[in-house]
């Protein structure tokens, strides 16, 4: 387990996050007309946390799974 929490691979992880999170986000956000309100930005972001989260578990299971495409 010390060898998966490395810095390169929390960077990673990191990195990994905030792209999926983004991109959700900008895809959400594109798509809303000019009817904004906490229950919408609520649901955005839920949805862009649930992306980030997504890719990096994807991330940890390739990992864990020993391939080593860096």
């Amino acid at each position: 387990m010390k060898k998966i929490l490395n810095d390169s691979f929390i960077g990673k992880i990191m990195k990994t996050f905030l792209e999926g999170f983004i991109a959700s986000l900008i895809v959400s956000i594109s798509q809303i007309n000019n009817d904004i309100n906490l229950s919408l930005i609520k649901t955005i972001l839920i949805g862009a946390i649930a992306m980030g989260i997504s890719a990096v578990l994807n991330l940890i299971q390739i990992k864990l799974n020993g391939d080593k495409n860096d």
